[in-house]
């Protein structure tokens, strides 16, 4: 017979920080610092060898972060977030406390999302304050660069948790959903992202790059596209809008789906 348990709100704090403690065991580190440290070094040579190196890095740093680091790290993330639990046989001791299977959900996507937001954002400001620095730190953060970065930081926190909900659903309706998500992410999220027209917008970095503040440049405005360019301020409106609605969607979809998730396979089927 189960006991009392805690609370909701407690039950959901202990499952972030259980997966945020499984996200950042010491292997995962050594592969995350590399590819996080890419970005800044790519930054610093932009600034060492280049004479118009902001110019190149208000393209470079949308694309590198949004098309390429936060779905991949976000991927990783999300998909284990449960896969690997289910793989190691150890959700259903999990399920098994009084703990209703919602904040489990829920706690597993916050958790991946504040470890691939935290980290991504780390890894942004290192880039923001090689490509800004002058020989001081007041005017790296202050002003328009202020409200710059931390807009960034808000859209890249935004396309995690995007990102690790859908790999994390993914989890739960194919067997391999790591490998599935990157075909994903090279067909749609890189694929259509630089095909010029209405075939951009079925990418969610396509949607994500349009909230960028003015200075940074989006795909659309690096392959040539006019539709952007004709309605900038209603485009980001649409964009959130759709956003929004995904969000929603992958929340619920994956929330019904863990709910009805056969752990036969697990130790919670085992008894």
């Amino acid at each position: 017979m189960r006991g009392s348990g805690p609370g909701t709100i407690t039950a959901l704090w202990l499952i972030v920080a259980m997966q945020i403690r499984a996200l950042l065991r010491r292997k995962r580190l050594i592969f995350l610092t590399l590819v996080l440290l890419l970005p800044p070094f790519v930054s610093f040579m932009m600034k060492v060898e280049s004479g118009n190196a902001l110019e190149s890095w208000v393209i470079f740093a949308p694309q590198a972060y949004l098309v390429f680091l936060v779905p991949i790290l976000s991927i990783f993330h999300g998909a284990s977030a449960i896969a690997d639990e289910v793989d190691d046989r150890t959700l259903g001791y999990l399920l098994m406390r009084p703990i209703s299977r919602d904040v489990i959900a829920f706690g597993k996507v916050v958790g991946a999302t504040l470890v691939t937001a935290a980290l991504a954002c780390f890894s942004f400001s290192l880039s923001h304050q090689l490509i800004y620095w002058r020989g001081s730190i007041g005017p790296v953060f202050s002003g328009d660069l202020l409200a710059q970065y931390l807009r960034v930081c808000g859209i890249i926190c935004w396309g995690s948790l995007i990102y690790v909900s859908f790999s994390a659903l993914l989890s739960l309706l194919i067997r391999w959903p790591t490998m599935a998500a990157i075909l994903y992410l090279a067909l749609v999220e890189i694929g259509c992202a630089y095909v010029p027209g209405p075939l951009a917008g079925a990418a969610m970095s396509t949607r994500l790059m349009r909230l960028l503040p003015p200075g940074l440049r989006s795909i659309e405005d690096v392959i040539g596209a006019e539709v952007f360019r004709e309605a900038p301020p209603r485009e980001p409106v649409i964009a959130a809008g759709v956003l929004l609605v995904v969000t929603g969607l992958l929340t619920i979809w994956l929330l019904r789906r863990f709910r009805s998730h056969d752990l036969s396979g697990t130790a919670e089927g085992d008894q």
